[in-house]
């Protein structure tokens, strides 16, 4: 029995790098239904909830492991002539994965997708409805089983030197992609973990951000590990990647900046997508040889017919500017078989048997300023 009621998801030795002083006890907060700044409340009580992970002694002495390894390493990188380590980036790329499964907002969308996914196929009854403790503990097994997901991915610290600082939220660990969401909309596809294009980020100070990419598709002219951030347009365009993806709180440490923050948080606010999934209810249309094709109709009709696929697909918010110095090169590799897995960053073994993986290059046009789309 674990003997930690108030259990943090998102932990308190990550929020004390943005509290006032640096010193973890008061921090400024914007909520984001109310669209109004806080001022210094006790960082001790943010986002976190009795018994979130429940009472498992082995699990909560795992989590806590892996915070102090992070709050370790996070010394290391705030002292100076810090030189990027493979070791450290390892342990930035788990607390990533971590922190990006373990949130409320993260399990809510768990939730919220299962329980759409039940509701299209017309199932009731709470024995089939997904709660946020199942939510959380699948959440804890899913890092457990994948936590290697993402170790091709390169990675850099980005030093903000501009004049706007780093902010975070109550779901700092953001996936995004700027080869889907800006370079090949018009095809339709979601991402996941696996997909080309990726883009990791979270802010660790209000000086300091982690950036991990997939260098296959995106260039970042770091040295030593680090990436030097000048323009105030760029730290701006990480901290909207906040703004759109948090649940409802944002977090800085100088209260002076709160204004700044609501007027940003105001010109994107309408990005901010009302549900992250969409369901897609699809029947039996016909066969051509050895391959089955399936229509999209409305659950009621798919009900009807009695048998149905039910497509959950995930929605990503996308950010109105991009940082400058994450360059999108004129042709990207990527990895695919055809199906609607899409384009992969390496060739996947465990799915699409039936079909290779090939390697192919897509050629881009257009400039970071004006966006991307296929050649």
């Amino acid at each position: 029995m674990t003997s930690n009621k108030n259990q943090h998801y998102v932990p308190r030795c990550y929020l004390r790098a943005f509290t006032e002083h640096g010193d973890g006890v008061r921090i400024n907060l914007f909520n984001t239904d109310r669209e109004r700044v806080i001022p210094l409340v006790s960082a001790r009580h943010q986002c976190s909830r009795a018994y979130f992970y429940g009472s498992d002694a082995e699990l909560e002495a795992a989590i806590q492991l892996l915070e102090r390894s992070y709050a370790e390493v996070l010394r290391h990188i705030t002292q100076d002539s810090y030189v990027l380590t493979d070791e450290d980036s390892d342990l930035l790329r788990r607390f990533w994965l971590f922190q990006y499964l373990r949130t409320e907002a993260a399990s809510q969308r768990s939730v919220e997708v299962l329980n759409a996914a039940t509701d299209a196929m017309g199932i009731s009854g709470a024995e089939y409805r997904a709660e946020m403790k199942r939510a959380v503990l699948h959440a804890m097994r899913t890092f457990a089983e994948h936590m290697d997901i993402m170790d091709d991915m390169s990675t850099c610290l980005v030093r903000n030197d501009s004049t706007t600082p780093f902010i975070t939220s109550d779901d700092p660990a953001i996936l995004s992609n700027r080869l889907y969401l800006e370079c090949l909309p018009r095809l339709g596809k979601s991402f996941g973990m696996r997909q080309s294009g990726n883009i990791m980020v979270l802010p660790l100070t209000p000086s300091i951000l982690f950036l991990g990419f997939d260098r296959n598709v995106y260039t970042v002219r770091e040295k030593k590990g680090w990436y030097s951030l000048k323009a105030a347009d760029d730290a701006r365009a990480y901290n909207q990647h906040q703004m759109l993806n948090c649940r409802a709180n944002l977090f800085f440490r100088e209260n002076h900046y709160g204004s700044e923050v609501g007027i940003e948080f105001a010109k994107i606010a309408d990005r901010r997508p009302p549900a992250r999934h969409r369901i897609h209810t699809m029947i039996f249309d016909r066969s051509e040889g050895d391959h089955n094709f399936y229509r999209v109709v409305e659950p009621e009709e798919a009900r009807e017919q009695g048998e149905m696929m039910v497509h959950m697909e995930a929605v990503y918010p996308a950010p109105p500017r991009w940082p400058m110095h994450l360059g999108v090169r004129p042709k990207v590799i990527v990895f695919t078989n055809g199906t609607g897995v899409g384009y992969l960053r390496r060739p996947e073994t465990r799915i699409g048997k039936e079909r290779a993986f090939q390697r192919v290059t897509l050629s881009l046009f257009g400039s970071p300023r004006s966006g991307f789309s296929l050649a």
